[in-house]
């Protein structure tokens, strides 16, 4: 599993989706990321924000529990792995990191 996140790493060119049976993981560039259809039936309750490539300061926007400039992600003090969207839920989540940043979603699988 470190193999796979490390290749988003590696590839940051690239749009790479892991899909496993219960959620989707991608990289997040540096800069303004949103991600839509959090409204979704299909989506999840939870999301993660993981600083695989060392601290950081990001702020997001949709969350239930936001993060802004006050606070640092990092593997030594909080990485944010079981946070959930705003009720009610917004068209979009906002992220904006300085620097790569992992995100991973859950979503609903139809039976």
């Amino acid at each position: 599993a470190m193999s796979i996140i490390h290749t988003l790493y590696l590839h940051p060119e690239l749009n790479i989706l892991l899909i496993s049976d219960q959620d989707v993981t991608f990289l997040l560039r540096p800069g303004l990321n949103r991600i839509y259809q959090i409204d979704s039936h299909i989506c999840g309750q939870y999301c993660s924000l993981i600083p695989f490539a060392g601290p950081l300061q990001v702020k997001t926007d949709g969350l239930k529990w936001n993060l802004d400039e006050t606070m640092e992600l990092n593997f030594h003090t909080l990485i944010s792995t079981s946070n959930a969207y705003s009720e009610p839920r917004n068209q979009c989540v906002t992220i904006d990191t300085p620097q790569s940043l992992i995100w991973s979603m859950t979503f609903i699988t139809q039976e």
